[in-house]
């Protein structure tokens, strides 16, 4: 009894270990980094959630995004559609949208919500462009 009991919480013990590990490279958890190091002044970090291929291009923008408060008051991630899945299109998300309350420097305020594609690097998700930046 108490071998089993041992096992149930190692198994216990490893999922949630594994969930925490995926939690780290979700969507989601690359969006909340994002955000809190624009309101940190990090761009760096900012950019690091952002794929290589499009950093060059968003640094400015990512400068000019430095210092504002940025709340964040809903993710929702896409992926593909079951049809999609079923003719072959891999299982991982493709898209993320970002709901925000916005306070920049000057204590102006607005929302957004900014539709950002996703690409897959090096086994997790980043963000393909900045959000909010304009195309």
């Amino acid at each position: 009894m108490s071998v089993l009991i041992l096992l149930m919480g190692l198994v216990v013990a490893g999922t949630g270990i594994a969930d925490f590990s995926g939690r780290s490279r979700s969507p989601e958890a690359s969006v909340e980094r994002y955000f809190a190091a624009l309101e940190a002044a990090e761009p760096e970090t900012a950019l690091a959630e952002i794929a290589p291929a499009g950093r060059e291009q968003a640094a400015a923008f990512v400068r000019n995004s430095l210092g504002n408060r940025y709340q964040i008051t809903g993710i929702a991630v896409r992926y593909p559609s079951l049809l999609a899945r079923l003719g072959g299109e891999a299982d991982r998300p493709i898209a993320v949208t970002v709901f925000l309350d916005i306070t920049q420097k000057d204590g102006s305020r607005w929302q957004a919500g900014p539709q950002v594609a996703l690409v897959q690097e090096e086994g997790r998700s980043y963000l393909e462009s900045a959000p909010l930046m304009p195309a």
